[in-house]
């Protein structure tokens, strides 16, 4: 789902560091997995999560969890909810929810947004679809096909 072109071809990576670069490697033919896995625990989550809560939910670390949600967001699948949530260290955290175009008042679906909402709906459809794809690629049949009837739902919406 994300695409790495302007990094080289890999997920980013701090440039000159050897253990930077090595981890991104690795972390390379996972990045489709914890996506979905991302996705998945904001879908379930319901009034969207914190990042801590998504590291809670998926058992996820800090420094795996964050950069796959910026890429979410830089994606446009995932967008700021606009609401915010007090952290274990009490602090304002944002609240992150899957974007769903039609209805949703991020920054993403602003009016002054110059990307009509039709072109979001049809990018927000193309991007579940690349997820089901590396679903099924991976071998996780009964999630691609529950996608698949959410991606449905959504069509219906």
């Amino acid at each position: 789902m994300a695409s790495y072109k302007r990094y080289g071809g890999t997920p980013p990576h701090v440039a000159g560091s050897d253990t930077s670069e090595e981890a991104a490697k690795e972390i390379e033919p996972k990045v489709g997995r914890l996506h979905w896995t991302l996705v998945a625990a904001l879908e379930r989550g319901g009034s969207g999560m914190t990042d801590e809560q998504m590291q809670e939910a998926c058992d996820m670390e800090q420094s795996t969890q964050r950069p796959r949600r910026v890429e979410l967001v830089a994606s446009g699948m995932v967008c700021d909810s606009g609401e915010r949530r007090r952290t274990r260290a009490h602090r304002w955290a944002v609240v992150w929810q899957i974007h769903r175009p039609a209805g949703c008042s991020c920054q993403l679906a602003h009016p002054k947004s110059k990307v009509k909402t039709a072109g979001k709906a049809l990018r927000y459809r193309r991007l579940l679809l690349e997820v089901v794809d590396l679903i099924r690629e991976k071998g996780y049949g009964a999630s691609a096909d529950e996608a698949m009837l959410k991606l449905a739902a959504i069509d219906e919406s």
